[in-house]
């Protein structure tokens, strides 16, 4: 899997927080020159095994690779985490956090990054489980300030070099502003995102799944906004990806995130657009019997019965 040359992770991390080359020597202790910084940064000379932990340290990252993960007492424990998504992917977000306060006994103490991401995604845990109450400020407030320990308050993120446990506090944190209905400020942060996704620095594939995500929050944050012009453009782009790349779950989630639009703005008037929707709608029906996804397989059920009065579906 392909990850971030180290000279890319230092020019845009930099660029992200808009630092100087003069103003990174500084705060490294002037470890190395601005000259030298320069030079690592074109690829025209080796970066100092020395300096590569002060660099990583200043721009809030733990190595070179994009698809970092927590810091564990053990590697097998990892299969424990995997199992909470799986809970949350499922609906079941109370089991989630329950398996999740477990879990936190086997990340290492000293990963300060990892523990955060897990507090950004207890609190996300609670919100949907709706054990938090709907309006409270302060539960925003200390979500943003979780994220600007992982990611420094007031990067660009449309340059910021990204990793995965990165990305999923930001959907974590997308979440929340929806449940809470602040469809203005997710337009605002899924638009970066999704541009730093598809910039040329980096396999976009790799984040095929993110990109899914993030224009399904996006789409749906439009819509409650009234910004229409652009819903299609979205989906349709971020279909490509995730049907390239395989990614089932985020095709079907954006397939029925579109035919619900089309459904309520009269698309269905045209009936080439019709039938269209219709052939859509049968295909994510019986790939989510192949997924064993019941909850979205209900939802392409009722979808086919009420627009097509489809009788013939188990």
């Amino acid at each position: 899997m392909e990850n971030y040359d180290i000279q890319l992770i230092l020019f845009m991390k930099r660029k992200a927080l808009g630092y100087s080359q003069k103003k990174v020597s500084e705060l490294c202790d002037y470890a190395f020159t601005e000259r030298t910084l320069r030079r690592w940064e074109n690829g025209e000379k080796k970066i100092r095994q020395s300096c590569v932990p002060l660099l990583l340290k200043l721009y809030r990252q733990r190595s070179c690779t994009i698809c970092s993960s927590m810091d564990l007492i053990k590697y097998s424990y990892s299969g424990m985490y995997n199992k909470i998504l799986a809970f949350m992917f499922q609906g079941d977000y109370k089991e989630a956090l329950r398996k999740l306060e477990l879990f936190e006994n086997y990340v290492d103490k000293e990963s300060k990054e990892s523990l955060q991401y897990l507090e950004v995604l207890k609190r996300g845990l609670r919100y949907y489980s709706r054990e938090v109450k709907l309006g409270d400020e302060k539960e925003i407030e200390i979500l943003r300030g979780l994220i600007g320990q992982i990611v420094p308050e007031g990067v660009d993120i449309e340059k910021w070099a990204f990793t995965r446990i990165e990305l999923n506090t930001y959907l974590t944190f997308l979440n929340v502003l929806s449940i809470e209905k602040r469809y203005g400020e997710i337009v605002q942060i899924a638009r970066k995102l999704l541009v730093n996704i598809e910039q040329k620095y980096q396999n976009m594939f790799m984040f095929a799944d993110f990109h899914g995500c993030f224009s399904y929050k996006l789409i749906r944050a439009l819509w409650k906004e009234n910004i229409c012009e652009e819903i299609r453009k979205f989906a349709e782009k971020s279909l490509v990806f995730n049907i390239v790349t395989g990614n089932i779950s985020n095709t079907y989630l954006l397939q029925g995130e579109l035919l619900y639009y089309m459904e309520l703005n009269s698309f269905f008037d045209d009936s080439k657009v019709r039938e269209q929707c219709l052939e859509v709608a049968r295909k994510m029906y019986y790939l989510c019997i192949i997924c064993d996804d019941e909850k979205r397989r209900k939802y392409f059920k009722r979808y086919l019965k009420r627009i097509y009065n489809y009788t013939e579906l188990y």
